[in-house]
């Protein structure tokens, strides 16, 4: 898939702030699909651009926090 934008989202995580690069896809079966490129499994959909960068921050709060809680266990 080609992407569409790559786009910096900035996310507040335990009081700091982190910029994460987002790119932008169409997915073949319509809608959209925003992948955060530092964190692979990290990603968001939505049926227009704005809906899929708009879950980005939680996606990647919730992936952080998954990733966190597996390490400190």
């Amino acid at each position: 898939m080609k992407a569409i934008m790559t786009v910096n989202v900035i996310v507040q995580i335990y009081g700091a702030s982190t910029i994460w690069p987002v790119t932008v896809r169409r997915r073949a079966g319509g809608g959209y699909i925003a992948t955060v490129s530092n964190l692979p499994e990290c990603f968001s959909y939505g049926d227009t651009v704005q809906e899929a960068l708009c879950d980005v921050p939680i996606a990647i709060q919730f992936h952080l926090t998954k990733w966190a809680e597996e390490e400190w266990q």
